[in-house]
């Protein structure tokens, strides 16, 4: 292919994903445009009848969900997966404190975004986590239940904060206790070797650096 088909193919890939952002958020406007407008409507008349303007109820909340779709339909093209993945990762790396783009990233290098994926060492589905990681946090689960995506993304996202907690925010250490365990990166330092494998470098590739240097994130509502 020449570098002039290949420019075109690129324009022609922006072009899509801009129609999809704009069509979808159109549509979701439309509808908490109507929702919200219903939700005021019901409070614009005074006692004596006249019509009187008041607060239109929801108008932050309708902001955030137009925020949040924006973001995962962003994110889905960017990776090039259903929209509903897209949204289950984001929602999850939220509740779980972890900022959605390393959490995105974490699922690319571990899995490509496959739940069946399966390692030799016995790491299971998108986030890539053993039973006896799984078992620290529910210590009933089973193969089964760690294949299941909600259950896979929320532990393992839960796993990468306290790896960020045990380590002070330190991204780079953070994310090699997550693959090659705590225990060891805590030995390798203290005896003064580098646990470095290039995992770090491949999950933080085209982080920004705002997102590397804070990569915990509030709940929602806090």
């Amino acid at each position: 292919m020449t570098e002039v088909a290949k420019r075109s193919d690129r324009r022609e890939w922006r072009s899509w994903v801009r129609a999809v952002l704009t069509q979808s958020l159109l549509f979701l406007l439309a509808a908490v445009t109507v929702s919200g407008f219903a939700s005021w409507t019901q409070g614009v008349v005074a006692w004596n009848g006249a019509p009187t303007m008041t607060r239109v109820e929801g108008m932050p909340h309708t902001r955030l969900r137009v925020e949040r779709a924006t973001e995962v339909l962003t994110y889905a093209a960017k990776y090039h997966i259903p929209a509903d993945l897209s949204a289950a990762i984001y929602d999850i790396a939220r509740d779980e404190g972890i900022h959605p783009a390393l959490a995105f990233q974490l699922v690319k290098v571990e899995s490509d975004f496959r739940l069946a994926a399966r390692s030799s060492h016995g790491a299971i589905g998108y986030t890539q986590l053993r039973l006896s990681t799984a078992r620290a946090y529910r210590p009933e689960i089973s193969e089964t239940a760690l294949a299941h995506r909600e259950t896979n993304l929320r532990i393992g996202f839960r796993f990468l904060k306290d790896m960020l907690a045990r380590f002070d925010d330190n991204l780079p250490i953070a994310l090699l206790a997550y693959n090659r365990g705590p225990t060891l990166v805590d030995s390798l330092l203290t005896i003064g070797e580098d646990p470095s494998n290039g995992y770090s470098e491949a999950v933080m590739r085209g982080l920004r650096r705002s997102v590397r240097e804070a990569p915990r994130e509030i709940r929602r509502g806090s």
